[in-house]
């Protein structure tokens, strides 16, 4: 799974969206092991403001960040970028949020606390539905 995530990621550049530090800076860093060219906002006001002026393959975005929220943040962002795909984290999962996840544009949510495999395979899952 790796070695074809590593191939996959060539080129594809992903906008990873949260609050937490840590959080934002441990997905960020697995993401570039894995070959992917990644960009960091810790709030949703600096990530569209990122995604106006660079093209991502992907938002990964937490949900629960003060200000704009990450469903805002995916909906903003899908306006100035349609094709962008978007994939959620959450510590809070139920159907009602997987229902307004994906109606705020997200191919899926990953839950928290998730592991490295996990993450590349969600993000291998949310490429994948783009094409």
């Amino acid at each position: 799974m790796v070695k074809d995530t590593e191939e996959q990621a060539q080129g594809q550049r992903i906008l990873v969206v949260d609050d937490e530090p840590n959080v934002r800076s441990a997905v960020s860093q697995m993401l570039r092991l894995s070959g992917f060219r990644v960009d960091e906002a810790e709030c949703g006001d600096e990530a569209l403001a990122l995604a106006r002026h660079a093209t991502y393959d992907l938002v990964l975005s937490d949900i629960r960040m003060p200000g704009m929220d990450g469903h805002a943040t995916m909906r903003a962002i899908r306006a100035v970028q349609p094709q962008i795909c978007g994939l959620a984290m959450t510590g809070f999962a139920d159907a009602s949020s997987c229902d307004t996840a994906r109606a705020a544009g997200f191919h899926s949510l990953l839950l928290k606390p998730f592991t490295f495999q996990m993450l590349l395979e969600a993000v291998d899952a949310a490429l994948s539905s783009k094409t």
